[in-house]
């Protein structure tokens, strides 16, 4: 868990931040946690602004920290007035500036968190066939039975996007394209594991199902 601190005067501002960070992602089947990271940076080469991460060490790949040493460069010598527009700025560079994460980078990354979301959804799934004996089941019955699970599933995942608020900067044009990603990235997985999975099989043709429930 991040510890960052910051104690403010009329005078000065005080900033400190503990060193353990997680990396995630990628290839890795479960996070690393180092604790020899730097947290807190300079922003600005000119000006006193400063910047602490928490969470996670990267976004997409790229550490934060090379991130927000590659802004400092390109910020060079320009100021602004208030900190509200040094974090404008810096969020718009980290949307516009596709040296940062390109295009085959963002598609391949959006597809390992849905992947991580199938997992998630099937998880219950897999669960019930090995605790259960489905041999004596009809197919019908199976299907019925892990259509079920399924439909719990996904009202865990709706009740824990409702507990969350969305995403700052984000409007209804956003989330029209995030939802109509979600089901084609979906789409594409399940088709290409049909081949492989009886499980995937059996819901690959509901796949828009998946993505309309989210509350987008």
């Amino acid at each position: 868990m991040t510890t960052e601190v910051v104690v403010m005067n009329k005078s000065a501002i005080a900033m400190a931040a503990d060193s353990a960070v997680t990396i995630s992602g990628g290839d890795q089947i479960a996070p690393k946690i180092y604790n020899s990271v730097n947290k807190l940076f300079q922003l600005s080469k000119v000006a006193p602004v400063g910047v602490m991460i928490y969470g996670g060490a990267e976004i997409m790949g790229v550490p934060w920290e090379t991130i927000i040493k590659t802004y400092r460069q390109k910020l060079g010598s320009v100021t602004f007035d208030s900190l509200e527009e040094y974090a404008s700025h810096f969020l718009t560079h980290l949307e516009s500036d596709a040296n940062l994460f390109s295009d085959e980078m963002s598609v391949r990354y959006f597809e390992t968190h849905i992947k991580g979301l199938l997992l998630h959804i099937f998880k219950p799934l897999i669960s019930y066939l090995d605790s259960h004996s489905i041999a004596k089941m009809s197919d019908k019955e199976v299907q019925w039975e892990l259509g079920r699970q399924l439909g719990m599933s996904l009202a865990q995942i709706q009740d824990f996007i409702k507990q969350h608020q969305q995403i700052p900067r984000a409007d209804e044009d956003f989330y029209s394209e995030l939802k109509e990603d979600i089901e084609s990235s979906l789409s594409k997985i399940l088709k290409a594991l049909a081949s492989e999975s009886p499980l995937a099989r059996i819901f690959h043709k509901r796949a828009p199902d998946l993505a309309c429930p989210l509350p987008l």
